[in-house]
């Protein structure tokens, strides 16, 4: 697979024509590249004359999704947004690793989500998820739940892996998708704290969701850096 443009890279502003050439090297869409370049013109816009660190590159992504992205669309630009980091950093090492992995969303994933984890929990629930067999997540608690665990915090874990699940319904089982899910459910969590507590969940579950997810794509070994 052909990964030339990583050779192009630099830092700033000139990552972007490396960015969308190794997207394009990639397969991905006319209409998704333009998406993509659309928004990062702006991120560009905001991340002018500002140091090139984790926080100044965080606080101009909010700004600019906050401006332009609708709750649809939301996910996937924050999927777009931690793509193109390590592209704007110039770190090569980081871009080859995406660029030999499935590291890349090539095509828009736009998730219908809520805008309140409630009102996710309640289109839940009003679907039957609540008690609906997942097979991989019913192996997964078994296999990660020390014996006495508190029944609180195994209802908690089950519920937001249930919510993952469903907003991931109609979508295929690949890094990517899971990545945008988990994108578009750490949107509807304000506290910082509950936001780790999540990831550090979704990382340990990403190789039971890609081994036992019904449908869609076949496996693939590289866990999502959500």
């Amino acid at each position: 697979m052909p990964i030339t443009a990583a050779a192009d890279l630099q830092s700033g502003p000139e990552a972007l024509p490396a960015y969308l050439k190794l997207l394009r090297q990639r397969g991905a869409s006319t209409a998704s590249i333009n998406q993509r370049k659309h928004f990062l013109r702006y991120l560009l816009l905001a991340l002018d004359q500002v140091r090139e660190d984790s926080v100044a590159y965080r606080h101009a992504v909010d700004q600019v999704l906050a401006k332009m992205a609708s709750d649809e669309s939301r996910p996937f630009l924050v999927s777009v947004a931690r793509e193109f980091f390590p592209f704007w950093m110039g770190d090569l090492e980081t871009v080859m690793a995406l660029a030999a992995g499935d590291g890349f969303a090539l095509q828009p994933i736009l998730l219908q989500s809520s805008g309140s984890l409630i009102q996710l929990f309640e289109a839940m629930d009003s679907d039957g998820w609540e008690v609906r067999e997942i097979p991989s997540l019913a192996q997964y608690l078994a296999d990660t739940t020390p014996p006495g665990d508190e029944e609180q915090v195994l209802d908690l874990r089950d519920r937001f892996l249930r919510a993952l699940h469903f907003i991931l319904q109609h979508q295929p089982v690949n890094p990517a998708t899971y990545r945008a899910g988990v994108n578009a459910m750490l949107l509807l969590m304000p506290r910082a704290q509950t936001q780790r507590s999540f990831l550090n969940l979704i990382r340990e579950y990403f190789p039971y969701w890609m081994d036992n997810a019904p449908g869609g794509d076949s496996p693939d070994a590289s866990a999502p850096s959500a």
